[in-house]
């Protein structure tokens, strides 16, 4: 089976030549089928995976090393929540972590983990870059803060509903797969009870964030799309 980056990175190149010719709507063809292969591959391996045995790794990532910093709220791990959901990982935020660090702990089965992981880290460098460029276009009377907070908030709402929408539609294509999920994500939470024996999960926070800045957020979410950078974290491009 090609490796499923190699797959995405045959895309983007596709993409990337389409745009240089000016042929906007193959670009934005090829650019959309790179998040429904990361999604329907997901679905793909979990039917595979069904008949053998394959272990569930743990993976510690930085929030802090994708640019996140405590200013922004605690959007980061939201945000990675959502796309765990949809891949068959779990998530949980490292015991000890303090206002100026979030480290997270991801687990699923490695090309699951692979996955959430590059979907996250390039997401993550898109929504920082439309959120700067959405509190310059914005005129309403929230202060920096209080914008930030709602657009981020925003857009993880937006990211996870067009995830939602695009899994749905690619298990009524995959006839037979709903037992499989629900076998995959018993494995990963047998996993997660075995390493975080003591976990105990907790309330969500309240935090004081614009609603303008929440529907701007939102519909950016809803159109970010993965882009450059497969198999390397630099070089992401913001489409939408």
């Amino acid at each position: 089976m090609e490796n499923i980056l190699e797959r995405i990175q045959k895309l983007i190149a596709l993409q990337e030549d389409a745009e240089r010719q000016g042929s906007l709507a193959e670009a934005a063809n090829a650019a959309a089928k790179v998040q429904d292969l990361l999604l329907k591959h997901n679905l793909d391996m979990a039917e595979v995976n069904g008949h053998k045995k394959v272990d569930v790794i743990l993976k510690k990532l930085s929030c802090k090393e994708m640019g996140w910093n405590k200013r922004q709220g605690r959007w980061v791990p939201s945000l990675f929540n959502g796309i765990c959901e949809f891949n068959f990982c779990n998530l949980v935020m490292a015991p000890g972590w303090d206002n100026e660090e979030i480290k997270l702990n991801l687990m699923g089965e490695p090309e699951n983990v692979e996955v959430v992981e590059y979907m996250g880290y390039t997401l993550v460098q898109q929504l920082l870059k439309l959120e700067g460029a959405a509190w310059r276009s914005y005129r309403g009377p929230d202060k920096r803060g209080t914008f930030r907070r709602g657009y981020f908030q925003g857009a993880v709402l937006g990211v996870t509903s067009k995830l939602r929408e695009q899994r749905n539609k690619a298990m009524e294509d995959n006839t037979g797969v709903s037992a499989l999920v629900h076998v995959q994500s018993e494995k990963v939470e047998k996993f997660q009870e075995q390493e975080f024996p003591h976990l105990k999960k907790t309330r969500g926070t309240r935090t004081k964030a614009g609603e303008a800045a929440k529907q701007m957020g939102f519909q950016d979410g809803r159109n970010a799309q993965v882009n450059k950078g497969v198999g390397q974290h630099q070089n992401t491009q913001i489409h939408g």
